[in-house]
């Protein structure tokens, strides 16, 4: 590196690597590295309309953060848990939020990789933290678990073009929880207990996208189910999609992508886009109010006019009300859906246990979802379908 291009790092606020300078703790690195992205992008934040257009800023710190003395810092869990600590909501400006929360993400994906060297998991678990657009974006993530969260846009584009996976939520207050997650990449196991704010997953998992299992229970707010797997370029899916004890006050349901869909309690507030453009091969649904749904149209004769994207929206086999109950009882054992949530929410009751033997207990009895996946479509494949409305 000539003189002319060091002295433009040093304006810019990055320091190349090579370059010694003061000792300093690994808080104070962490954090002088992160206001010099502030000082560097500041310009870059109001020009994002959407989420998703924060994929180029997060590339733009990506590479600065390869090419700087901080990307050679090791760093613990404790210390990225920390530095985040540190961050808990304050005055903070628009820029200065994003930015972090694109930079954490990024901490996150160095401690991964560099703990995939030496065979060793990262698991990250945050408890009573406010922190907005955290770890956005980031790339190739092993374990997030997030107990007692406020934020806006927390999660953000996790998994985008690249793979999640464990996301773990427990009482989660805020807005736009998971918007982009898993778009054009993929999340193995998404579970949210306890969700009260605006807005669950918006476009959730497009772009060719996938989630292999996503559970959601005791939803109290608006706007879940939409979008999900419904991009403006390519339509990803969810292969299994449970919720139960939904009570949602806006789009419920709409626009949306899975495979199979399992649904115990779901009571909307209002009528409006509940039900409405959905695209899935089972959908069980018991125990819940479908009064101003969708689900009583005649699939087969739906109309160009009454959907969008780039693909025809049908439900091929439906089952509600009495019949539905013996079914969901039957995925409900199969998926251990029941057994899933009870170690869960034991795990959070209890919080001397240790995060690493939590996920080692959980992953135990997860099922083989795809082997699951193929066997419900050899039976499809053998049997005429039939509505059980």
């Amino acid at each position: 590196m000539n003189q002319t291009n060091l002295s433009l790092k040093k304006l810019k606020g990055i320091k190349p690597k090579g370059v010694k300078t003061k000792t300093s703790s690994t808080f104070e690195i962490l954090l002088e590295t992160g206001f010099n992205f502030v000082s560097k992008y500041e310009g870059f934040v109001g020009m994002m309309a959407y989420p998703h257009q924060l994929v180029s800023l997060r590339d733009k710190l990506c590479d600065d953060y390869l090419n700087s003395s901080v990307s050679e810092l090791k760093f613990s869990e404790k210390n990225l848990i920390d530095f985040l600590k540190s961050r808990d909501y304050k005055e903070h400006s628009k820029t200065e939020t994003v930015i972090f929360g694109l930079y954490s993400g990024l901490l996150l994906n160095s401690l991964t990789k560099r703990n995939k060297q030496i065979n060793k998991r990262t698991i990250i678990q945050l408890n009573n933290l406010n922190y907005d657009y955290l770890f956005a974006y980031a790339k190739d993530i092993d374990t997030i678990i997030l107990n007692n969260c406020k934020g806006e846009q927390i999660l953000s584009g996790v998994g985008r073009d690249s793979v999640v996976n464990n996301i773990i939520v427990n009482n989660f207050e805020g807005e736009h929880l998971m918007t982009d997650t898993a778009s054009n990449g993929k999340a193995n196991f998404v579970w949210v207990d306890g969700f009260k704010g605006n807005d669950l997953g918006y476009m959730l998992a497009v772009d060719g996208g996938s989630i292999d299992f996503m559970h959601v229970q005791n939803f109290d707010g608006t706007f879940l189910g939409l979008r999900f797997g419904f991009g403006n370029k390519e339509n990803g899916f969810i292969n299994v999609l449970s919720l139960k004890n939904i009570l949602s006050g806006g789009d419920l349901m709409y626009m949306l992508y899975a495979k199979r869909i399992f649904i115990d309690n779901m009571r909307p507030k209002s009528p409006q886009h509940y039900f409405k453009n959905i695209t899935a091969d089972e959908l069980i649904i018991k125990n819940s109010d479908t009064k101003y749904s969708g689900l009583d149209r005649d699939w087969s004769k739906i109309e160009d006019h009454n959907y969008v994207g780039t693909q025809k929206p049908r439900i091929k086999q439906v089952s509600k009300g009495l019949l539905a109950i013996p079914k969901y009882r039957k995925v409900s054992k199969e998926y251990k859906i029941k057994q899933l949530n009870n170690i869960i929410s034991n795990y959070f009751k209890n919080s001397t246990q240790d995060p690493e033997k939590f996920i080692k207990s959980m992953e135990s009895i997860k099922p083989n979802y795809q082997n699951l996946l193929n066997n419900f479509y050899k039976k499809l494949s053998k049997k005429n379908i039939k509505n059980d409305i």
